[in-house]
């Protein structure tokens, strides 16, 4: 990377306050990357990044210790056995594990130390094995993902015969060795053991018609992908095709290609499965869908709505989208922050202990309103429960989170108020990400 690209890179970092350095080359093996690291450090910006391990000996380590914006360093280990990692990977075990070892005695707090692999049928059930190794050198992080093909070569891999049990062996192992499991994409996996002809369908196969839908997919608003040479893709998928180039940062500076007409175009034509730009069409990591997640936005109407009844809850919602509700559509009431618990305020008439109410009217045409009604439980004493709309494996509809208080306080996050938390949160990327989705044609 050169330093004029490096100084478009290191100026939208500091704006948006985090970078994930990833791709398909070691970091660490270049001169440039812990200076780099240490400009962005002095900036502010939380940093995440992978390696292989191999690079990272106690010299490298103590300096990435030292970094204080350092979040997570996520260590790439798809087997614990040697002779299916050298398959894998075609390096040497040992060495990866060495430098898992240097950068956990380097930390001061081992939680910034990730191990992740990949599932695939050649490393299943050698994974058994590995919660105990990752204790033993003190990591108490694992990311467990399904495979995504890059590449046009492979096609769609099965986690073949007894994956569901050799998955369920690597969470006993892991619970018993007190590693915590993450899951980067539990619903994929999930099909991919009980239903691999449709996890082939929605993942691998190219969705050619625009009746096959669109993908489910929201990167072009929420990170942009840049590669060494200072061009900028909609996602990563993109960069390996080397198609959908949206701008060069050695030619515009970041702001101007981020808000720019072909990141706008880009953004517009995912939104229309008659529009899904050709490189979606053939992606392989985001899942089809008849109906893009931004295309449901909404707006709850305060001054219609009632958190006040004792016994009853009205909340009125008008949908800002370009998707007309119906019954089929799953919109509800859920429980928020964290999203999906359980609610003390559950009462038998809900559609379960974690979503309250689906709205009454049959269909809510975009710009018209929605009416939920639902009952909640008496308590003597109580705090305030947040609650939240969203569509049912599609997206939590932002600025639509609200609170039922105790007693007769009202405490209603109002659309503007929730917007600059999530701001706050999210910083530039969210903010422009709404902006850009708001003036989509109805």
């Amino acid at each position: 990377m050169t330093e004029a690209v490096w100084e478009e890179v290191r100026e939208a970092a500091a704006r948006i306050g985090h970078i994930l350095v990833v791709g398909y080359g070691e970091a660490l093996t270049s001169v440039e990357c812990l200076p780099r690291f240490r400009e962005l450090d002095a900036l502010g910006v939380s940093m995440t990044f992978s390696t292989n391990g191999t690079p990272l000996t106690p010299v490298i380590c103590s300096e990435l210790a030292a970094l204080r914006h350092l979040q997570v360093v996520n260590v790439s280990i798809d087997s614990p056995d040697p002779a299916v990692y050298r398959h894998i990977r075609g390096g040497e075990l040992e060495k990866a594990l060495r430098g898992v070892e240097n950068l956990v005695r380097s930390m001061d707090n081992t939680e910034r130390v990730v191990v992740s692999s990949v599932l695939m049928d050649t490393n299943l059930v050698s994974l058994i094995a590995f919660p105990e190794i990752l204790a033993g050198l003190g990591v108490r992080r694992w990311v467990l993902q399904s495979q995504i093909e890059y590449t046009s070569r492979l096609q769609f891999e099965s986690l073949g015969e007894g994956a569901s049990q050799a998955i369920e062996l690597i969470r006993e192992a892991a619970a018993h060795a007190g590693v915590n499991i993450s899951w980067t994409m539990p619903d994929r996996l999930d099909l991919e053991l009980n239903n691999p002809d449709w996890a082939r369908h929605i993942f691998f196969e190219p969705a050619i018609t625009p009746e096959a839908g669109t993908r489910k997919c929201t990167q072009p608003w929420e990170i942009p992908y840049v590669d060494k040479d200072g061009r900028v893709f909609p996602c990563c998928f993109a960069s390996t095709r080397r198609s959908e180039v949206l701008g060069d940062l050695r030619v515009s500076p970041f702001a101007q290609i981020w808000e720019g007409e072909p990141y706008r175009k880009f953004r517009l034509d995912m939104l229309d499965s008659a529009t899904t730009p050709a490189v979606c069409r053939s992606c392989k990591v985001m899942p089809l869908v008849d109906v893009h997640p931004y295309r449901f936005w909404a707006e709850i109407v305060p001054e219609a709505s009632n958190f006040d009844d004792a016994a009853r809850v009205v909340v009125v919602a008008r949908n800002t989208g370009s998707v007309t509700w119906t019954r089929e559509t799953p919109v509800h009431i859920g429980t928020s922050m964290p999203h999906d618990r359980e609610s003390e305020l559950f009462h038998d008439s809900w559609l379960s202990r974690n979503r309250a109410a689906h709205f009454v009217e049959e269909e809510v045409p975009p710009g018209e309103l929605a009416t939920f009604q639902f009952c909640v439980s008496p308590k003597e004493t109580r705090h305030a429960e947040a609650f939240e709309l969203v569509v049912d494996s599609v997206r939590w509809l932002p600025a639509t989170c609200f609170e039922i208080p105790p007693k007769s306080e009202t405490a209603l996050y109002g659309h503007e108020a929730i917007l600059e938390r999530i701001k706050a949160v999210c910083r530039l990327i969210l903010s422009c990400s709404l902006r850009i989705v708001d003036r989509r044609p109805k």
